[in-house]
């Protein structure tokens, strides 16, 4: 029996618009460095690990800033001070969804 062949079309996942190209490669990089960590658990390899996570946390900090900043006429305090407080929010209601907050 011959299996009659389907053309399937894929499509790359929607993201934030300051998550492009270069932040795919860098995780991609902390991700093959943590499973080397993990499987060999020098202190070398963890280290090495250590900082490119931070490195590419740093570059994600940045990046997700400069697209909010961008256009919006508000000074960085208030966008930071908005920011921090709703992942504060979303942050509580997850760990604790029964417990209200005020």
């Amino acid at each position: 029996m011959i299996v009659p062949l389907c053309t399937v079309q894929t499509r790359r996942r929607s993201s934030d618009p300051w998550f492009h190209r270069e932040c795919r490669l860098t995780k991609r990089a902390v991700q093959q460095l943590e499973r080397l960590a993990l499987s060999y658990g020098t202190p070398e390899a963890t280290d090495a690990w250590t900082i490119k996570r931070r490195e590419y946390r740093d570059m994600q900090r940045q990046k997700r800033e400069s697209v909010f900043l961008a256009g919006k006429g508000r000074s960085r305090a208030v966008v930071t001070t908005s920011a921090v407080a709703f992942c504060r929010h979303i942050a509580w209601s997850w760990v604790r969804p029964s417990v209200q907050r005020d």
